[in-house]
C-alpha cells in the first residue's frame, strides 16, 4: 500500500506528502511533562491519560494537568493505565507499585506483600487488578479495604491438567493472563518438563486457579500470543505474524502481516476492514502497522510519523483519532476525517492560482492567470497561453467555452474557445449572454451601458434583471436602459459587497462578504459562522446534483443541505483555505480551486456531519464547571447554555466555570450543549438549582428603599426640568437651523459634483478621444508632433482620473466609510489587475459610520499615492489593504511584502512628506514602518469623534 493511500485510509489526507498538518504533535513544549512516554488511555469521560518519565499527564484537548510526586505519587515513572467500572484509574509504575486516581486525587492502595518493582501492563476487572512484569503475572484481589497480591505461573499437574500456582523461587515466569468477555483467560505458556520444553497451545478460561478450561477449541494446536475482541461476536488472535479472525464457532479468516519478524502485542480495529497493530521485536522495541484485511496488505505506520524513537503504545479515541506514544518524541495524534479529499497533481497545471473550471466534451478546462489547461482523467492534455491576466472562464454551450481576460483582444484558431478582453461574462435565464468590459453589453436587449463599477454576477429573479455590484444590488431599468440601485424585494443585506447570486425555484441565495442571505417570498434569512458557516466572507457558490449548496469562503468550504452545514477546511484536508472556484463535473466529483491548487471530493455520497464533542460538567450549588472535549479540532467548537426556558446563550471558551447566583430567587434549570462547527449538538443532563437572595436584596426592603429614593429624585428632577425646559427651546431651534444648513450644503455639494462631472469630465474625455484620433492621423515621420499629442492624451487621462477623485469627495455620500472602502478597493483591484501583484482587502468594519467632512478626499489621495509608490518601488508580490474601526478610531493599513524603505528615503521622499501633511490637515496621524526585504506598512489612525 502506498503512503498516500495509507493516509487516506486513516482519513488523515496525506499529511506528510503535501506538507500540511493533519495531526498534532505534543511534547514538553506543549505542556507534556516528558517526551519519553509509555501507556496511553482514554477514560469513560473521554479524557486522555498519558504515562511518562516525569509523571502522569491528563489531557482534555485544551490543557495538560500533571500528577507527580508533588501530588502524592511514589514515583514519576508511569508505565500503563486502566480504569474500573466506577471510574477509578489504576496506574502501573516503575518503582512505585500500583496507584489509584480517584476524583483527580492520588490514592495509594493498601496491598499485602506489595512490591515496588517495574510493572509493565495493568488491567482491571471488577475488584481484580491484573499486573504483568518481568517475573510474570500478579493478581491484586480486593479484600475489604486491602488488596491481596499473588504471583501466578501456569503449571501442568500430575493429571496432565493446566492450573495456576505460585512459582517456586527457581521457576521462570511463563504464560499470559488477560481479561476477555469479563473472564480471565490464559495463553502463550511454556513448561520445562523432563528432557523437553512444552508450549501451551490454545486459549484457556480460568474457572478457578486450580482449573483451566479450554475455550475456542479450534485453537487446540496454535500457540496464541495475543487476543483482541473486535466486535460483539468477533475476535482476532495472533501467533507471531499470523492473524486468526474468529467467532465463537470457527476461524473465519487466516492472514499473515508483514511486520518484519516481530510479535504482535496489541490490535485496535479502525474500521471493519482496517486494523492498527503494535508489534515488538525480540529486544522489546515496538512499531505500529496498518493492516488492511480484505487485501491482506500491511504498512509501516512508524515511517509516516517519521520519528527516530520507538513507539510505546497506540490508542483510538472516541472521535476515531489515532494516538501514538513514543520513547523520546512525545505523543502524536492523527485526526480522523470522514471527507476523503484528493488533490490534482501539481505537475498537471502550469500555475496553481485557480480562476475557473468548466467541462466540455469529457474534458476539464482549468483557468489560471496566464494559461488555460485541458485535463483528461486528471492528467494534462493541452495548455493554451493567454496574452493577458485572466479573470473568468465560462461555458457558453455544449460546443464553446469563453475566457475573459485583461489584455489585448486576440483571435484564436480553436473553434471551441472564445477569448474576450472583458472582466466578466454572464449567462442569465431569459436574457442570454451579458458581457462586462469597458461598458456593459446586453445583446438580447440591444443595450450598451457605461458602467464603471465592478459587476460580479447577474440573475433574472422575479421578472427583474439584477446585478451584483461592489456597492449593493442594482437592477436593469427597461425604460431608461440604465442600472439603478435598489434593494431586492425591499430587503436590506448585511453587506453591500455582493459576490454571487444562485437562484433555486422561487428563492434567491446571495453571497456577500458578511454572510449568506436567503431571499424567500417576502422574508430574508442570514447565515453566519454562529449558524455553522465556516466563514462569513463568501467568494463563490455551487448547487450540486442533489440540490445541496456549496459555499466557498476565505477559510474553506461549507456544504448546506437545507438544515445543517458540513465544513471542509485546511484542518480537515483542504489544500487551499481561500476558495475562489467550485465546480461539479459529470462524474459528481467536486473541484475546489484556490490560490494553492485544486482539491477533489467524490460527491457520490452526502458529506457526514461531525459527531458531538464530549462534555464533562459538574455542579456546585449555583456554579457549574464544564470542559468540552475534542482532540482533532479543539479550537472550532461552539458552546451554549440555557437557563429555564430562555434562549440559548453562547459561551466563548471550551473550558470554564459559569455562575448563576445573581438570578432571581427561586428554582432554576440549567443545560449546556456543544458541537463542532460542522456537527450535531451534544447535550448535558438538565441540572436544577435554587437561588436565595439575602435579606437586603428581597423585594420589601428594595421596595421601601426605591420608593424613598424615587420621592427624593422626583423632587429634584422636577425642579431641574423647569430650568432645562427653557434651555431646550433655544437648543431645539439651533438644531433645526443646523440641520437645514447641512441639507443645503449637501445639495450644493451634489450639484457641484454633477456639474463638474457633466462639464469638466466630459470635456476631458473628449480631449482624450480627440488626441487619440489625431495621433493615429499623424504621420510616422512627424515624431515630434506625435510625441506632443501623446503627452496631451496622457495629461488629459491623468487630469480625468484626478477629477474623479475630486468629484467623489464632493458627493455627500462619500463621507460614509463603506463608500470609501468600496472606492479604494475598486481602485486597488483595477490598479493591480494588470500586474503580478496580488491585491487583498480586509474589511473589519461592522457599521457604516459617517466620516468628518474633508476626510474622504485626503484618504483617497494618501492611499492612492501609497499604492502607486508600492507598484513603482517596492518589488512586492502582495499588497494588503485593511480597514478597522473600534472605539471611534478609524485605522487603515496598506502593507506590502516588498524590499522596504530606508530611514533616509522616508525623510527625503516628498511623496511621503505630502502624505503625512494630508493626514495632519484632518488632525490625524500617518505612521510608516519598514524593514529591509520584509516590506512596508503605511498606517492611518484617526479619531472620528
Amino acid at each position: 500500500m502506498g503512503k498516500t493511500k495509507l493516509i487516506l485510509t486513516l482519513c488523515c489526507i496525506s499529511s506528510i506528502l503535501f506538507g500540511q498538518q493533519y495531526y498534532s504533535h505534543y511534547t514538553t513544549a506543549n505542556g507534556l511533562p516528558h517526551d519519553i512516554t509509555y501507556g496511553i488511555f482514554q477514560d469513560d469521560k473521554d479524557i486522555i491519560w498519558i504515562g511518562t518519565d516525569n509523571g502522569l499527564a491528563k489531557f482534555d484537548g485544551q490543557d495538560f494537568t500533571i500528577f507527580n510526586t508533588d501530588n502524592g505519587l511514589r514515583t514519576n515513572y508511569i508505565i500503563d493505565i486502566d480504569e474500573d467500572d466506577k471510574g477509578n484509574l489504576y496506574l502501573a509504575s516503575w518503582g512505585g507499585g500500583v496507584h489509584i486516581i480517584r476524583n483527580d486525587s492520588v490514592v495509594i492502595p493498601e496491598i499485602m506483600n506489595d512490591s515496588l518493582e517495574k510493572l509493565n501492563n495493568i488491567s482491571v476487572l471488577n475488584d481484580t487488578v491484573l499486573v504483568e512484569n518481568s517475573r510474570g503475572n500478579y493478581l491484586y484481589v480486593k479484600n475489604g479495604k486491602t488488596y491481596n497480591r499473588n504471583n501466578y505461573v501456569i503449571y501442568k499437574n500430575e493429571n496432565n491438567s493446566y492450573v495456576l500456582k505460585e512459582p517456586d523461587p527457581h521457576e521462570r515466569p511463563n504464560g499470559k493472563l488477560s481479561f476477555l468477555d469479563n473472564e480471565m483467560i490464559v495463553y502463550n505458556g511454556s513448561f520445562h518438563l523432563p528432557n523437553k520444553v512444552e508450549k501451551l497451545r490454545g486459549i484457556y478460561r480460568v474457572v478457578d486457579y486450580n482449573k483451566l478450561v479450554r475455550t475456542f477449541p479450534f485453537f487446540k494446536n496454535t500457540i496464541v500470543q495475543s487476543v483482541t475482541k473486535l466486535s460483539d461476536k468477533n475476535y482476532v488472535a495472533t501467533q507471531k505474524d499470523t492473524l486468526f479472525f474468529f467467532n465463537n464457532h470457527r476461524i473465519t479468516l487466516e492472514t499473515t502481516a508483514a511486520i518484519e519478524d516481530r510479535i504482535i502485542e496489541k490490535i485496535i480495529p479502525i474500521s471493519a476492514d482496517m486494523l492498527l497493530v503494535l508489534a515488538k521485536d525480540y529486544n522489546g522495541f515496538k512499531k505500529a502497522y496498518l493492516h488492511e484485511i480484505s487485501k491482506n496488505e500491511t504498512s509501516d505506520f512508524s515511517k509516516i510519523i517519521q520519528t527516530k524513537s520507538p513507539i510505546s503504545d497506540i490508542l483510538k479515541d472516541h472521535e476515531g483519532n489515532l494516538w501514538f506514544t513514543t520513547h523520546g518524541d512525545g505523543v502524536y495524534c492523527f485526526y480522523k476525517n470522514d471527507i476523503p479529499i484528493s488533490f490534482l497533481n501539481e505537475n498537471a497545471l502550469p500555475e496553481v492560482n485557480i480562476k475557473g473550471i468548466v467541462e466540455l466534451k469529457k474534458k476539464i478546462y482549468v483557468l489560471t492567470p496566464n494559461h488555460l489547461t485541458s485535463l483528461v482523467d486528471l492528467k494534462r492534455d493541452q495548455v493554451f497561453n493567454l496574452k493577458g491576466i485572466s479573470k473568468q472562464l465560462i461555458k457558453l454551450n455544449d460546443k464553446e467555452i469563453a475566457v475573459n481576460f485583461l489584455g489585448e483582444e486576440e483571435k484564436d484558431r480553436n473553434s471551441f474557445l472564445k477569448k474576450t478582453a472583458a472582466y466578466r461574462t454572464f449567462k442569465v435565464d431569459s436574457i442570454g449572454v451579458i458581457i462586462h468590459a469597458d461598458s456593459l453589453e446586453i445583446p438580447s436587449l440591444k443595450t450598451s451601458i457605461e458602467e464603471n463599477r465592478t459587476l460580479l454576477d447577474a440573475v433574472f429573479f422575479k421578472d427583474t434583471l439584477w446585478f451584483a455590484t461592489s456597492t449593493g444590488p442594482s437592477y436593469y431599468d427597461y425604460q431608461t436602459k440604465t442600472l439603478k440601485d435598489k434593494s431586492i424585494n425591499g430587503k436590506t443585506l448585511a453587506s453591500k459587497q455582493i459576490k454571487q447570486f444562485v437562484k433555486r425555484n422561487d428563492s434567491l441565495w446571495v453571497a456577500t462578504t458578511k454572510g449568506l442571505h436567503l431571499l424567500n417570498k417576502n422574508e430574508i434569512k442570514r447565515y453566519q459562522t454562529k449558524d455553522g458557516l465556516v466563514d462569513d466572507h463568501i467568494n463563490t457558490m455551487l448547487v450540486d446534483h442533489r440540490n445541496h449548496l456549496w459555499i466557498g469562503t476565505q477559510k474553506g468550504v461549507s456544504v448546506f443541505n437545507g438544515t445543517n452545514f458540513a465544513n471542509i477546511t485546511e484542518n480537515t484536508g483542504l489544500l487551499s483555505p481561500y476558495v475562489e472556484v467550485l465546480f461539479e463535473d459529470s462524474r459528481n466529483k467536486v473541484w475546489i480551486g484556490g490560490n494553492k491548487g485544486i482539491s477533489l471530493i467524490n460527491n457520490q455520497k452526502p458529506l457526514k456531519l461531525q459527531s458531538a464533542p464530549s462534555i464533562v460538567s459538574s455542579q456546585n450549588n449555583t456554579s457549574f464547571d464544564y470542559t468540552i472535549i475534542s482532540y482533532n479540532r479543539p479550537n472550532a467548537l461552539l458552546a451554549e447554555f440555557k437557563i429555564d426556558e430562555n434562549k440559548w446563550t453562547a459561551i466563548e471558551n471550551a473550558k470554564g466555570k459559569l455562575h448563576f447566583d445573581t438570578l432571581n430567587s427561586g428554582k432554576h434549570r440549567f443545560k449546556l450543549r456543544a458541537k463542532k462547527q460542522d456537527g450535531v449538538w451534544g447535550y448535558t443532563p438538565a441540572y436544577t438549582f435554587n437561588v436565595t437572595l439575602p435579606w437586603y436584596k428581597q423585594w420589601l426592603y428594595v421596595f421601601a428603599l426605591v420608593t424613598t429614593m424615587l420621592a427624593l429624585v422626583t423632587f429634584f428632577v422636577m425642579k431641574r426640568l423647569r430650568q432645562i425646559k427653557k434651555r431646550n427651546l433655544v437648543l431645539q431651534q439651533a438644531i433645526e437651523n443646523q440641520q437645514k444648513l447641512e441639507s443645503e450644503l449637501n445639495h450644493v455639494r451634489e450639484n457641484i459634483a454633477q456639474d463638474f462631472h457633466d462639464d469638466l469630465g466630459n470635456k476631458l474625455a473628449r480631449i482624450s478621444l480627440l488626441s487619440n484620433l489625431i495621433n493615429k492621423e499623424v504621420s510616422n515621420d512627424n515624431r515630434k508632433l506625435s510625441t506632443k499629442v501623446k503627452q496631451i492624451n496622457a495629461d488629459a487621462n491623468d487630469l480625468y482620473l484626478g477629477t474623479r477623485d475630486f468629484i467623489f469627495s464632493l458627493k455627500s455620500n462619500s463621507d460614509y466609510i463603506e463608500e470609501l472602502v468600496t472606492y479604494l478597493s475598486d481602485f486597488g483591484e483595477d490598479f493591480y489587475s494588470k500586474t503580478r501583484i496580488r491585491f487583498v482587502l480586509e474589511n473589519k468594519i461592522n457599521q457604516n459610520i459617517r466620516l468628518p467632512y474633508y476626510w474622504s478626499k485626503q484618504l483617497i489621495y494618501i492611499f492612492k499615492e501609497t499604492m502607486t509608490n508600492t507598484l513603482k518601488h517596492s518589488a512586492c508580490t502582495e499588497v494588503r489593504l485593511t480597514f478597522t474601526y473600534e472605539k471611534n478610531t478609524l485605522s487603515i493599513c496598506c502593507t506590502d511584502n516588498g524590499i522596504g524603505i530606508t530611514a533616509d528615503e522616508m525623510n527625503s521622499n516628498n511623496g511621503i512628506l505630502n502624505m503625512k501633511k494630508r493626514a495632519e490637515k484632518i488632525g490625524c496621524q500617518l505612521v510608516i514602518t519598514s524593514e529591509e526585504k520584509k516590506g512596508t506598512t503605511v498606517s492611518f489612525i484617526g479619531k472620528t469623534a
